[in-house]
């Protein structure tokens, strides 16, 4: 099962990055529906995945059926593959810290948490102040 897992998640995470740099391997795609089509994933991207050659498949249906296959397995990329979504938390935490005088509390409030969680060395975009 653990196996299962690792494999899993790091063909999510290729077909994510391949997404993103907009160099996808339809392959990775039919590996990881294969993959979760062993362990009972019967979705219809899924099963789609499965059923056609990736060959004949054009570019930008391959494309949204690795999105549509992502979505179904609920995948939402760490910090580390998506850096943006840091600075968006980081955002709604400057403007947290605006709001918090008005509601008489005192200090503002800070993201150590998440560079326990997600140190600089994780290519996260630098902190703004």
């Amino acid at each position: 099962m653990a196996e299962y897992e690792a494999d899993t998640e790091q063909l999510k995470r290729r077909i994510y990055l391949g997404l993103r740099q907009d160099n996808l391997d339809p392959q990775q795609v039919v590996a990881l529906a294969c993959e979760l089509l062993d362990w009972f994933h019967r979705t219809d991207a899924v099963l789609e995945a499965v059923e056609r050659n990736p060959a004949e498949v054009p570019r930008s249906e391959m494309t949204a059926l690795a999105w549509r296959i992502l979505d179904d397995v609920g995948f939402e990329p760490g910090f580390d593959l998506a850096p943006e979504r840091l600075e968006t938390l980081r955002d709604a935490l400057r403007i947290i810290a605006r709001d918090l005088p008005t509601r008489g509390i005192e200090g503002e409030p800070e993201d150590r948490g998440l560079e326990d969680w997600f140190p600089a060395g994780a290519r996260c975009p630098p902190r703004r102040r």
